[in-house]
C-alpha cells in the first residue's frame, strides 16, 4: 500500500490534468460556438437552433459547474496535502503507544511480578 502522500500527489495531479482538459474544451466550445453564430447569415434550421441552444447552456451552466467542484476538489486536496502529515505523525505515536502497552502486557516488569 503506497502511502498517504503519494496517493495525495497523484489525486492532485490527475485533478490539474481533468481540470486543464476541461478548460481545453470549455475554450474549444466557446470558440466553436463563436464561429458558428458569426459565419451563419441565413435562416438556421431547428435542429441547429437547438443545438445553438445546447452549447450556450452548457456553456452557461454546466462549465462553470463543473469549473466550481474541480476548485472545490483542489481546495480539498490542498488541505488533506497539509493534514495528512500531521495525521500520519499521530497514528504513529497512537501505534507506538498501543505497541508498548502490548510489550508491557507480555513483559511484565520486575515491580509487577512483586
Amino acid at each position: 500500500m503506497r502511502p498517504p502522500q503519494s496517493k495525495l500527489s497523484e489525486h492532485l495531479s490527475n485533478s490539474r490534468t481533468i481540470d486543464t482538459s476541461l478548460r481545453q474544451v470549455y475554450a474549444g466550445i466557446q470558440v466553436r460556438s463563436d464561429q458558428l453564430l458569426l459565419h451563419l447569415s441565413w435562416p438556421c434550421s431547428p435542429n441547429y437552433q437547438r443545438n445553438v441552444r445546447r452549447t450556450d447552456r452548457a456553456i452557461d451552466v454546466y462549465v462553470p459547474h463543473i469549473n466550481r467542484a474541480f476548485d472545490d476538489a483542489l481546495k480539498s486536496l490542498s488541505q488533506l496535502e497539509t493534514t495528512l502529515p500531521v495525521t500520519r505523525a499521530q497514528i504513529v505515536e497512537i501505534r507506538s503507544v498501543y505497541d508498548s502497552g502490548r510489550v508491557k502486557v507480555r513483559f511484565p516488569s520486575p515491580e509487577s511480578i512483586r
